[in-house]
């Protein structure tokens, strides 16, 4: 996957891998905040803190789907519809 941060692939590794620490940065994030749930008086703001960062982390992995797909799209409209597994 290294050979997506190169110019022949548009840099695009740079967005797919910062999408990828995104998403699961946001998902830990929502781990931590329940383990730390115990600490907190008001249990309303730590459900909407965790459900922020939850919706975040979907869109992030979101856009990593998008991201992983765009090489496969290209290479489809480039080749015309060519078999990648011949």
């Amino acid at each position: 996957p290294f050979c997506l941060l190169g110019p022949e692939a548009a840099y695009l590794g740079w967005a797919l891998y910062g999408a990828l620490f995104a998403s699961t940065a946001l998902g830990l994030g929502v781990a931590l905040v329940e383990s730390q749930r115990g600490a907190s008086d008001e249990p309303a703001a730590v459900s909407a803190l965790q459900g922020e960062l939850g919706r975040r982390g979907a869109y992030a992995w979101t856009a990593v789907a998008l991201l992983a797909a765009a090489p496969v799209v290209r290479w489809l409209a480039i080749s015309g519809g060519a078999s990648l597994f011949p």
